[in-house]
This record gives structure tokens, sequence and C-alpha cells, in this order.
């Protein structure tokens, strides 16, 4: 009787760590969020992507309200990077520990301007002064 009760406790004991290794097999995070510029204002199109420590990376383009989400995820850290031209990039790191929404609003700044000018001089173009 002592042995049965023994082999039942064991069993349950089993039983409840296989769910809870399951449970947390299957927990998964989510990371929304909404792309602006410094002003506030929504940038559709922008190219974001989320990239794990472990080297997997997810890429969406922002709706036309700017929002992207990002559904499925492991637990664990990543990389959020949002690029659109025009602008500077914004990367930001993301800890995922539950299964709760993580909602970001990344602002992205206008990037400075930038502008080349090349000069070029062959001999025929030498200017000759007279004294």
């Amino acid at each position: 009787m002592h042995a049965l009760r023994r082999l039942g406790a064991l069993a349950s004991l089993a039983a409840f760590l296989c769910a809870s290794n399951f449970m947390h097999a299957q927990a998964k995070g989510l990371v929304t969020g909404t792309v602006t510029d410094s002003s506030g204002a929504v940038i559709p199109g922008a190219s974001v992507s989320l990239r794990s420590a472990a080297g997997q990376s997810r890429t969406a383009s922002a709706g036309p309200a700017g929002g992207f989400s990002f559904g499925g995820l492991a637990y664990g850290s990543y990389t959020l990077t949002v690029k659109q031209p025009g602008f500077e990039a914004n990367t930001q790191t993301v800890s995922v520990e539950s299964p709760a929404a993580i909602s970001k609003t990344v602002a992205l700044s206008i990037a400075a301007a930038t502008q080349t000018v090349t000069v070029a001089a062959s001999a025929n173009d030498v200017l000759q002064k007279s004294v």
C-alpha cells in the first residue's frame, strides 16, 4: 500500500514536470509597434527587422498607419532595427520574457543632407597667365 502511494506521487510529479516543460516550450511572445518621425507623424512602408540573439531574423514593412507586428517569438533578447530612406536608422534592444505583447514606438530622425561635388581637370584645362 505504501509503495502504491509512492508510485502515485512519483507519477503525479512526473506529469507535472512534463506539463510544465510543455507549457514553457509553447510560450511565445509578441512585439508590436508604430514607426513615426520626430514630430509623431506615422511613417508607412518603413523596413522593420527583428533579429534574435541566435541570429534568426524576420523582416516586415510598416503598414499604412505605421504599424508592425512580430508574433510567435521565443523568449529571449532581440535587436529591432527600423530603416526608411531619408531617415536615420533606429536600433533598439527588445527583451521578450512573457506572452504579453511588447509595444514599441520607434521615432526616426531625418537624415542629415549630404552632397558630394567631384571636380576633375585635365592638362588642357590649365589656365595660362600672361605676364
